[in-house]
């Protein structure tokens, strides 16, 4: 319907709407690439495994979902499952990664994995100078 229109979208509120089926909802919002606030709160869809993993993983624009910050753990996090589930379907039907697409993830997941050490790290000193700057 209207929403379709709305590409340039970044805020979105659909708590408790009855929505209960996950893939119709990724449907409906596949097209808002801009969209960076979400909140489906009180709808059945939000009671089904994974499932802030996967809008976190389906819309990478996503900044806070359920009026809860997307940190980079879960962005990661979102990414291994897809990845482990992607892993399971392919030695399932005797398919394989190419090597490319596996050193690249791999290459991708460390990236993150430093980034957000280096990231606590920094949280660490900027709490030490706050408190040396009170006494």
């Amino acid at each position: 319907g209207s929403l379709l229109q709305l590409k340039f979208l970044n805020d979105l509120d659909l708590s408790y709407n009855q929505l209960r089926d996950m893939k119709k909802v990724l449907r409906g919002l596949a097209h808002l690439r801009f969209l960076q606030q979400l909140n489906l709160q009180g709808n059945p869809c939000c009671e089904e495994p994974g499932y802030r993993l996967l809008l976190v993983q389906a819309m990478p624009s996503l900044q806070v979902l359920d009026h809860h910050q997307v940190t980079p753990a879960e962005r990661l996090q979102a990414a291994a499952q897809i990845d482990h589930d992607a892993h399971v379907l392919n030695v399932a039907f005797g398919a394989g990664l190419p090597q490319s697409v596996l050193q690249h993830r791999t290459t991708a997941a460390t990236q993150c994995r430093e980034r957000s050490v280096l990231e606590q790290e920094l949280a660490k000193v900027r709490r030490i100078a706050l408190r040396s700057a009170c006494w």
